[in-house]
């Protein structure tokens, strides 16, 4: 076990929230300051560098010194930079602790939008006692805050929430939200980070998997699971004890029994490809029969000895011979099980009775976060053209170009006039998606205002070509299901 820390009473929450908030640590002042949000990690050998820009005793730097960094401030510096009864309500919650002439921290803190999320010090991944380890934000906490649907949610479970940083970000919308982690340091700290941030909806539970909340169902499930690949648990934030990514389709298999009517399931995850079988084929399967509208949006693909290497750089190095065993043992268990590829991204499932679909495509390179109410938009549009399957259903519609969505046109300069080459849509907020299309199909589009319905504009369309207004009628709407389907035009 590690150091928890004592959760300060609600005045001096606030008083601690107000206090970095004026000294600038804060996304933006961090960017501003340091042109990053991340901690010095050990591997990356960036601590120089940090150190060079704090130099100065400010009060941002020393800030930055104890709980970006994790290095102790000699108490002379901390005297001159901070007030006393910053020094005194870290020192009683536990936030620090006195080592002779310096003031040590126990934890970091690092901004995350409005919120400041304690976790520990990365320090800790070096030492004996990693196992329990709470991971401070990352790059894949992030991403599920980006792609989280915010709508009231009248209950929200955050499953395996760590930190507890999608647990603070739900309470927003959310009557209340329980976060549970098998980690009783994670539960600790994210009960800590919920009084810090002046967040009174939550509760806490430690346990393994759903086993917390039996019997219990919520509109919005949040997860960022233990989903690595290992073949041994080394920490408790990234592994578990079931093979491959057998614990990600255990979640998904127990996820609608836990979620109300309508209410969604959202995880981040990787998954295995094996020799043989279509990856798609294989994670197809983990949804069957699930009661659940299904979205996968693939996010990346790393081979076998690609992901094992980075793998190997989030443990501590002792040797050149203890590297080359670990990654021996990581590459005999990936070769045993057949695995070609390793694949990682995102799911959101909503739990709806009557026949249910499965749609599997990439993640755009170039998000726009947040992007949320994209994946909300997309499941709506398929409610949208189920309610409407017929022709005549459809014609009777109001629909209009969606306000995010831009028109790039490209253009060849050749014997003396600038041709157009290439003409494509795409949507400028959320899931940025684009396609090519030709100018007519482009000015057809154009016509959606939202006063008109579908048949009004087919039949204006139709009055101006020399084509048989049948076919023009079957070839636009065919276009029209299309735009919708793909968040264009909106009803």
């Amino acid at each position: 076990m590690g150091h928890v820390l004592k959760p300060p009473p609600p005045d001096q929450s606030r008083r601690l929230q107000q206090f970095f908030a004026e000294a600038g640590y804060t996304e933006e002042g961090f960017v501003a300051a340091l042109r990053t949000v991340e901690p010095p990690l050990p591997h990356l050998r960036s601590l120089p560098r940090l150190l060079d820009l704090t130099r100065e005793p400010t009060v941002f730097n020393t800030l930055a010194r104890w709980f970006l960094a994790g290095l102790p401030v000699d108490a002379g510096r901390a005297r001159e930079s901070t007030p006393d009864w910053f020094r005194r309500t870290c020192l009683e919650s536990g936030l620090l602790f006195s080592d002779g002439e310096a003031l040590v921290p126990t934890s970091l803190l690092v901004p995350s939008g409005k919120f400041l999320v304690a976790a520990d010090l990365y320090q800790r991944l070096l030492s004996a006692t990693d196992f329990d380890h709470v991971l401070t934000i990352n790059p894949a906490a992030r991403l599920l805050l980006d792609f989280t649907i915010r709508r009231p949610s009248w209950s929200t479970l955050d499953l395996c929430a760590g930190c507890g940083i999608q647990a603070l970000a739900a309470a927003a919308h959310s009557q209340v939200v329980v976060a549970t982690d098998l980690n009783p340091r994670a539960t600790a700290f994210a009960a800590f980070n919920a009084r810090l941030n002046g967040c009174e909806n939550l509760d806490f539970l430690t346990g393994d998997g759903f086993a917390p909340v039996e019997g219990r169902a919520f509109d919005l499930i949040v997860c960022n699971p233990p989903f690595i690949l290992a073949p041994t648990k080394r920490y408790l934030y990234r592994d578990n004890d079931m093979d491959l990514d057998g614990f990600c389709r255990a979640l998904v298999r127990q996820a609608p029994r836990h979620l109300n009517e309508g209410g969604y399931f959202q995880m981040i995850f990787e998954w295995a490809q094996v020799q043989g079988q279509a990856w798609q084929e294989r994670v197809a399967e983990w949804f069957e029969g699930t009661g659940c509208d299904v979205w996968l949006l693939k996010n990346y693909t790393q081979e076998p000895g690609w992901y094992a290497q980075i793998r190997l750089r989030e443990t501590p190095f002792r040797s050149q011979e203890a590297d080359a065993a670990g990654y021996d043992e990581w590459m005999t268990y990936y070769r045993g099980r057949r695995v070609e590829a390793m694949h990682g991204g995102l799911v959101a499932m909503r739990r709806r009775s009557g026949p249910n679909w499965l749609r599997i495509e990439e993640l755009p390179e170039s998000l726009h976060p947040p992007f949320g109410q994209s994946i909300l938009r997309g499941f709506e549009a398929r409610d949208f053209l189920e309610a409407h399957p017929s022709d005549e259903g459809l014609l009777a519609c109001r629909l209009k170009v969606a306000g995010e969505v831009r028109l790039d046109q490209e253009y060849r300069w050749s014997e003396g006039h600038w041709r157009t080459v290439a003409i494509r849509l795409r949507l400028a907020e959320g899931l940025p998606r684009a396609m090519g299309l030709d100018g007519d199909v482009a000015q057809f589009l154009a016509r959606f205002d939202g006063t008109r319905t579908v048949r009004e504009v087919i039949r204006t369309l139709a009055s101006e070509v020399a084509v048989d207004p049948a076919r023009v009628q079957a070839e636009s709407l065919a276009v029209v299901r299309h735009m919708v389907e793909r968040g264009i035009l909106l009803l």
